[in-house]
């Protein structure tokens, strides 16, 4: 049956149908349908869309109505289930009485309803699955409807159909001249701004600066061309909006990041910050600590901007080099917050709240401790508002004596006393902590465990305090001479450099020197390097932390204080000492500790390998091969090197 629906009548020639369509059109606008994700404009664009279509397909024929409604209700699912049956029912009203003169008024309702439907839904096999049904029943609709509205209205809606055409062709290809006059500024800008990273990590502050600035000048060039009247069109076309404001934002961002950096740079002197006549310019440090909190921000600001979620519509190609910039700030942000926490916590360290004391530990991996090696030197550095001093240098043997006799009141931790207590760290009948403890102080690997033990031993042995310990052993000490220069000892014929200083200091001052001389020469060896180092061979801090950071790695080199910010910067630079915590059953470490004592651990070497089996009884198991190989001849090296006596 044709149904032929009368194109004039009462509330056709009224305003009613405008009016459900506007209201409908509007009132859909605020579903599930953002083109542009631009949600004001997107609310104009699509309410104008669903308006026209109500507007146009309330004259569609009723086979016309009822396919796209039932289609809609299918698409939508149970959870709008109730829809596919109110319009299914108003299509089927509407076949019945088809002359009636609210045919019209009840059409329109049908459209509002399917409209509101296809606002609505959500998912589908593909991306743009629910926009490509969305935007073929909408077609639908109107073409249908079209052919019973007046041959002007057909025409208008041609022109307005064609007016929308034009802008979004003008839109899209005004925001792709902009993207494609913005590329090569914008490889250029990351590249100059990678590359005033490098310069950073360099201690390059100089060049870094103007690479920064390069890069700034690079971004502003894109930023032009992003916000150029013509690419501004490209907001109200779908899809291109989405690429638009992703484009805007990171290079706004990146822009702000170079600037930043920029200033950070200029404003860091690495001169200022070097050691200079024995001290440090705390004014210099102090600084530090607004550009480096800028440098920080701007780096947040980068990284969120990275971080929020992008359009499905973005292109992968573009998701992904935006995943590869991600993935290098969030490996520099690290390097951020390390410098950050290091210039707020430099001020306290160097003395800035009143003078500080480190008791410096020299050990030697000669004779095996847990910590590393056997502590036989040791020193304390005093700090007081950046002035450094060497205040004492000495023998671990030397504080055995100036220790209490009966004893030392130390709290140990419950499972540093099980373990090492035999060490003369417990000491019956009194259980205190005996004087030759000084001699053992590296038999925790955990170095924090060890420092505090020792702080509270310097202070029952001088009544005295340290505020922090270091240690060292002679590979760091190695790098140091390499700023110093050889060093020239009365005890020996050669000079001690950064070539032969591990050798000597492990193996070749024992056979070659007796005790007094080991003694004497050590002390000099760390007076006169510590007195270059403070003259100003000391080289900037970056490049310092540079050439020590794999010794820190290797635990060769560890710091610690009482003070929690301080210890925090040493935990995420490696420095704390902390021995792993277990985090699984399949864990295990291996420790040495030589209670002979001698030296032969020199001469030591070790292998560890491991296998996996499966036990009926225990399940998963893991053996664990040891193999130590010692190259030392006994009968060639002195009593003192491989005996254990002295």
């Amino acid at each position: 049956m044709s149904v032929d629906l009368p194109r004039t009548g009462p509330l056709a020639r009224t305003s009613g149908v405008g009016v459900l369509a506007l209201v409908a059109g509007f009132a859909a606008s605020w579903g599930q349908v953002h083109p542009t994700a631009y949600v004001s404009w997107d609310n104009v664009f699509v309410g104008v869309l669903a308006a026209g279509a109500i507007w146009a397909g309330c004259r569609a024929p009723w086979w016309v109505l009822s396919a796209v409604s039932v289609a809609a209700g299918v698409a939508a699912g149970r959870a709008q289930l109730w829809m596919l049956v109110g319009i299914s029912a108003i299509a089927v009203v509407l076949s019945i009485a088809n002359r009636l003169a609210r045919q019209i008024a009840l059409a329109a309702v049908v459209c509002a309803l399917c409209v509101a439907v296809l606002c609505r839904l959500e998912g589908g096999p593909f991306l743009g699955a629910t926009a490509v049904f969305g935007c073929t029943a909408a077609a639908v609709l109107v073409v249908g409807g079209l052919v019973g509205h007046s041959k002007r209205f057909r025409l208008y809606a041609v022109l307005a159909a064609g007016f929308v055409l034009v802008v979004m062709l003008a839109g899209a290809a005004g925001f792709g001249l902009a993207a494609y006059r913005s590329k090569d500024a914008i490889r250029t800008g990351n590249g100059e701004a990678r590359s005033g990273i490098q310069a950073l990590k360099a201690g390059d502050f100089a060049a870094a600066a103007d690479l920064f600035r390069s890069a700034g000048e690079e971004f502003a060039i894109a930023q032009r061309q992003l916000a150029s009247p013509w690419a501004k069109l490209g907001r109200v076309v779908p899809v291109v909006a989405q690429n638009r404001t992703t484009a805007i934002h990171v290079v706004d961002a990146a822009a702000a990041v170079a600037a930043q950096a920029e200033a950070a740079a200029l404003q860091i002197d690495p001169d200022a910050l070097r050691v200079r006549d024995g001290a440090i310019d705390l004014q210099a440090v102090q600084a530090l600590e607004q550009p480096v909190d800028e440098l920080r921000t701007a780096m947040l600001d980068l990284q969120a901007v990275l971080d929020e979620p992008t359009s499905p519509w973005v292109p992968h190609q573009v998701t992904d080099r935006l995943a590869g910039v991600r993935d290098d700030i969030d490996g520099y942000r690290t390097q951020i917050d390390n410098l950050a926490l290091a210039v707020q916590a430099a001020p306290g360290l160097l003395g800035a709240d009143g003078p500080r004391n480190y008791f410096v530990a020299f050990s030697t991996p000669a004779e095996a401790r847990s910590i590393g090696g056997f502590v036989g030197n040791y020193g304390v550095l005093t700090v007081d508002h950046g002035a450094i001093d060497l205040s004492d240098f000495g023998r671990m043997t030397d504080l055995v004596p100036l220790a209490p006799a009966e004893g030392m009141r130390i709290d140990l931790p419950a499972d540093f006393a099980a373990r090492y207590g035999a060490f003369d760290f417990v000491q019956p009948p009194n259980g205190l902590v005996g004087p030759l403890a000084w001699l053992n102080i590296g038999m925790s690997p955990d170095f924090p465990t060890m420092s505090g033990i020792v702080q509270q031993m310097y202070t029952a042995t001088f009544g005295g305090t340290v505020d922090g310990l270091i240690l060292m052993d002679p590979y760091p000490v190695a790098q140091l001479l390499a700023y110093t220069g050889p060093q020239q000892l009365p005890e020996i014929d050669f000079p001690i450099d950064a070539s032969n200083a591990v050798d000597f200091i492990l193996r070749d001052q024992y056979l070659q020197l007796g005790h007094d001389a080991r003694v004497d020469l050590l002390s000099g060896l760390a007076e006169q390097t510590l007195d270059a180092l403070l003259a100003g061979a000391l080289p900037s801090p970056i490049q310092a932390a540079k050439d020590l950071g794999p010794f820190v790695r290797e635990h060769r080199l560890m710091m610690w204080t009482d003070d929690p910010q301080e210890q925090e910067l040493f935990d995420v630079t490696g420095l704390a000492g902390r021995f792993p915590p277990t985090v699984d059953v399949a864990d295990f470490g291996v420790t040495f500790n030589n209670a002979g004592p001698n030296k032969m651990e020199a001469y030591l070497a070790h292998e560890v390998t491991t296998s996996e089996r499966v036990d009926p009884t225990f399940g998963r198991l893991v053996d664990v091969t040891l193999t130590l190989t010692n190259s030392g001849e006994a009968a060639t090296l002195p009593n003192y090197v491989a005996s254990n006596t002295s």
